[in-house]
């Protein structure tokens, strides 16, 4: 990631203390995103053939591990072009990513509540942005 598609201090602390927030509820946070991302864009729910809770819970991890290492690993973590490869094989297309950034958006205000600020909210569509960026590009 360029110096100005990087997150500031500032943006890391709230996405990481958000996070940990969301997790106490993990399950109902990711059936929430995933309930999102399939009234957004139902085109993807014959993508998903595992069970979905279980995709949730990886949804999560891997939010987990790009946020946890963001601090470490400020140019781009480096499971992400990983993760891209594994999206593209799926069948997954790119153009689609917009939509997961917008059900993760709602799931993190349904679940934040009064805590979800427009600050919180840049910040995560920032990380969200920097996400997309590295999965689509080599």
């Amino acid at each position: 990631m360029s110096q100005a598609n990087q997150m500031t201090p500032e943006q890391v602390d709230l996405v990481q203390t958000t996070f940990k927030q969301v997790l106490v509820n993990a399950t109902e946070t990711g059936d929430r995103f995933y309930d999102h991302l399939f009234a957004l864009a139902p085109e993807l729910r014959p993508l998903f053939t595992n069970n979905i809770h279980h995709q949730g819970d990886k949804f999560l991890a891997a939010l987990a591990i790009l946020i946890f290492s963001l601090e470490r690993h400020a140019d781009r973590p480096p499971f992400i072009n990983h993760l891209g490869l594994r999206h593209t094989h799926h069948g997954i297309p790119q153009a689609t990513y917009r939509f997961a950034g917008q059900a993760l958006l709602q799931t993190l205000a349904e679940m934040l509540g009064p805590v979800y600020t427009p600050d919180v909210a840049q910040a995560w569509g920032k990380l969200f942005d920097c996400l997309t960026l590295a999965m689509t590009s080599d």
